[in-house]
């Protein structure tokens, strides 16, 4: 009954899927369908191994969107030409002009 609910109160992507398993499971072994959940999930690092800010990065997908967007991929870029140590002293013009942004209504 309670699972029921659940359903009918989660609203879900179509790419999303939430599976109910009872806890007596987690004696059990991992049913072959649902072996996949247990792989390690490949993530994106936003710092790339050279020490500059990854643009790619899905972490940064919502600041980039963002009314101040244009902004912070301004001070990303220059953080990221930067030559200065440390790294990205020359930017805080760019940073700073973003967080104004952010803090304007």
């Amino acid at each position: 009954m309670l699972r029921k609910r659940l359903r009918q109160k989660i609203s879900m992507s179509s790419s999303s899927q939430i599976i109910f398993l009872p806890i007596s499971s987690k004696k059990e072994p991992t049913p072959a369908h649902l072996t996949h959940l247990k792989e390690p999930i490949d993530t994106v690092s936003s710092v790339l191994p050279d020490g500059r800010i990854n643009p790619e990065c899905p972490c940064l997908e919502s600041a980039l969107a963002h009314r101040c967007g244009f902004l912070i991929r301004d001070a990303i870029t220059c953080f990221n030409n930067s030559k200065s140590e440390p790294r990205g002293a020359e930017c805080e013009e760019e940073f700073t002009r973003h967080a104004m942004c952010l803090i304007k209504k």
